[in-house]
């Protein structure tokens, strides 16, 4: 199914094919049929997940019931490069009736799917047992023999040894478990993710994310924009945004606290004590300012974990303050679709200033992690592929407000402002 420009602009044409696969037959979807469709890859979800809309003018309901088991939807999808991506059909959530009297072709079916990884990830048990073996090897394990994954985009080593059994849990389980406990080997941090989009699957930490840069050479490395008169058809023009405010629900984790674990060796706890001013110390910032003047305070939060390893607690501390904290002030914004926008990659957005004395906003100029990218298609807006991308913006590139605290490990890449990927001064 070709979705092609109006104006016929060679630079705005994509092509988007969706076969629907049941009962051993593939069925090549009309885009006229096509209500929505659209899927989500999100670095804090392990599996990508959509939904489909479309006109049942063939009749899907009246060949065989959808049992939402051995359904698949194949698509292809691209502007400069095609990209091919299978999908399990998950639930079949509607079968609505648009006009009854005319039959079976004016049923509007909606299906959600998920990628091949989730039904492994979820519906099936293991009981399986490591013996001082790293958190990283033990994942490599479980994504090879459990998930059927040989290979990964993204492989970051862990460094800590531990033994641990995993007794008859589902592998989400297993892998939730150990990401909360993985150190990197290098960099010593901790906030593991494991996750799916377009490139493969992917286990790497947070900070070693926030440490990225722009890929040099894509289409879309090249800085983001809200205006580009000369260029009608600029790949990285900002049709629309929305920043999220401040989420004070997280406030009490932000802050700091205790995180308690229990020795059953020595029958005595194992005490941890944060602050944020400690914290902010320890991620990477996107700017040379973090998002809060110094929060802290030893009475924010008590957990108790039955963790007796005291480095293994602070681990899990500090990997889920670094999540928490990064995702306040996510930034929505909406672009036209391009093959190469995933999901843990980092852009760069020329932020314009409202003030007449300065080009660009010194808080918002700069580096974003894309947390997360929703590709969409529909045949009755314009465009008819947009990118709905969130990003984290955990630090002010500049500020003058003076009472933020300063960030200790940043990272300013950009052709905007004048510093270096990874200045850790």
């Amino acid at each position: 199914m070709a979705i092609v420009d109006p104006t016929n602009v060679l630079e705005d044409t994509q092509t988007l094919s969706i076969t629907f696969r049941a009962f051993d037959r593939g069925f090549v979807l009309d885009a006229a049929d096509l209500e929505l469709f659209y899927f989500i890859e999100d670095i804090f979800s392990h599996s990508m997940v959509g939904v489909l809309r479309f006109r049942d003018t063939i009749g899907f309901h009246e060949f065989a019931p959808l049992t939402g088991d051995s359904e698949r939807i194949l698509i292809t999808y691209g502007q400069d490069t095609d990209i091919d991506l299978s999908f399990d059909v998950y639930e079949v959530k509607e079968i609505a009736g648009l006009n009854p009297s005319q039959g079976q072709g004016q049923n509007v079916i909606e299906i959600v799917f998920v990628d091949d990884m989730y039904q492994l990830l979820t519906q099936q048990k293991f009981s399986r047992s490591w013996v001082q073996e790293s958190v990283s090897n033990i994942v490599k394990h479980i994504t090879n023999h459990m998930l059927g994954i040989n290979s990964f985009s993204l492989f970051e080593e862990s460094g800590e040894i531990l033994d641990f059994a995993m007794p008859y849990w589902y592998p989400k389980q297993a892998i939730t478990w150990l990401c909360r406990r993985g150190v990197s080997k290098v960099a010593k941090k901790p906030g593991y993710l494991f996750y799916n989009n377009i490139k493969g699957t992917n286990f790497v930490t947070l900070d070693k994310l926030l440490q990225g840069s722009p890929l040099i050479g894509k289409l879309t490395s090249k800085t983001y924009q809200f205006d580009k008169p000369d260029e009608p058809y600029f790949p990285n023009k900002i049709l629309s945004f929305a920043i999220q405010g401040v989420d004070n629900y997280q406030m009490p984790y932000l802050r700091g606290g205790f995180k308690h674990g229990y020795d059953f060796n020595t029958k005595s706890f194992v005490r941890g004590q944060y602050s944020y001013s400690d914290l902010i110390k320890d991620v990477t910032v996107l700017g040379k300012r973090s998002l809060y003047s110094n929060i802290g305070t030893p009475r924010a939060d008590y957990v108790l974990e039955g963790e007796p390893d005291p480095n293994i607690l602070d681990a899990m501390f500090v990997g889920e303050w670094q999540k928490r904290y990064s995702l306040q002030q996510a930034i929505k914004i909406i672009v036209r679709g391009h093959e190469q926008r995933f999901a843990g990659d980092m852009i760069e957005i020329q932020w314009p200033s409202t003030e007449k004395d300065e080009i660009w906003n010194k808080q918002m100029n700069g580096l974003y992690l894309v947390k997360s990218v929703t590709n969409q298609w529909s045949s009755r807006t314009f465009p008819n592929w947009i990118q709905k991308m969130v990003l984290l913006k955990n630090g002010y590139t500049d500020s003058r407000n003076k009472n933020l605290i300063k960030s200790t490990r940043k990272n300013l890449y950009g052709t905007t402002v004048s510093s270096v990927l990874g200045s850790f001064t």
